[in-house]
């Protein structure tokens, strides 16, 4: 089941069978186990999927925004504190206004977060 079905909308035409599996498996993780995995992001994600974030692929980051944005509920972990604020909001603004419908919800809910703290 994916999650963050929007994200994968767009037509993959222009993305490799490789690539988009990578985006589809990053983004069908349920959110409650999203957030225990946090931490541990780097290390159960695909090779793939972490190559085309070094490449800031887009939907990439835009995916990693969702998975860092689930962390904010954590908010009285030290290691955690205001960081999916600080990295939600440059993956926002290092995709620009082309992207932004797909991390207004990461915003959205760090934004909330943030107000709640």
């Amino acid at each position: 089941m994916q999650h963050f079905p929007y994200l994968l909308r767009q037509s993959h035409d222009t993305v490799s069978d490789e690539d988009w599996q990578a985006y589809t498996d990053a983004s069908g993780e349920h959110p409650n186990v999203l957030a225990s995995r946090v931490v541990f992001f780097p290390t159960y994600i695909k090779p793939r999927f972490l190559q085309l974030l070094v490449m800031l692929r887009p939907r990439s980051l835009a995916i990693l925004a969702h998975i860092i944005a689930i962390s904010s509920s954590v908010k009285n972990c030290w290691i955690i504190a205001r960081t999916p604020f600080r990295e939600i909001n440059a993956i926002h603004e290092y995709l620009g206004p082309e992207w932004s419908q797909y991390t207004e919800w990461p915003m959205d809910l760090v934004r909330h977060m943030s107000d709640k703290a």
